[in-house]
């Protein structure tokens, strides 16, 4: 039987996709669209109030939005971020949880990007660490250290109804100015 040109095209479309996929860290299981990770896992913090903080122990200025929250960007790094229960046993997956020190500033997330929820200006450590899906304890790396990043944050003086005081003291000096008197 001879092969039409389209008829090996196809086929050879086929087994490149084929190949394509097995050649990947992750495949995806078709029926729960999981993927399967692959390799050491690892977790970063990469900006923190819309600032960088690869590397860093100390983040100054930091802006906070009008609700006094600070946005905190995460590379995961072998480890799928999903939400709970929707990791159907595979290792390596679960979700991020991002705090300013208490609980009350926790977010539990599926994503990489948070916002923290501080309530005020000041000066915060934040800790970024991977739970396996419904874990409490901290997911390990190939180490066995625990999959965590921190850094120390200084935010802006103000957000929200919060003022800084700089600020008001130099409007206060612009209307004086301004009134002859």
């Amino acid at each position: 039987m001879a092969w039409s040109s389209r008829s090996r095209s196809s086929w050879l479309v086929a087994v490149a996709g084929a190949l394509a996929s097995l050649a990947g860290c992750s495949t995806t299981d078709s029926t729960t669209d999981t993927p399967a990770v692959y390799g050491p896992p690892s977790l970063a913090l990469t900006r923190v109030g819309g600032l960088e903080a690869s590397g860093l122990s100390t983040v100054v200025d930091a802006p906070l939005d009008d609700a006094c929250g600070l946005s905190v960007v995460v590379v995961a790094t072998n480890f799928a971020l999903r939400p709970p229960v929707a990791c159907f046993g595979y290792p390596q997956c679960g979700q991020l949880w991002v705090d300013a020190g208490s609980e009350a500033t926790r977010v539990v997330s599926a994503g990489s990007a948070v916002s923290l929820p501080l309530g005020a200006p000041g000066t915060y450590t934040v800790t970024a660490s991977l739970h396996l899906d419904g874990a409490l304890d901290v997911a390990l790396d190939a180490a066995g250290k625990q999959l965590t990043a921190t850094v120390q944050v200084v935010t802006r003086p103000a957000c929200g109804g919060f003022a800084d005081a700089g600020g008001d003291v130099e409007a206060e000096a612009s209307l004086d100015a301004g009134d002859g008197g």
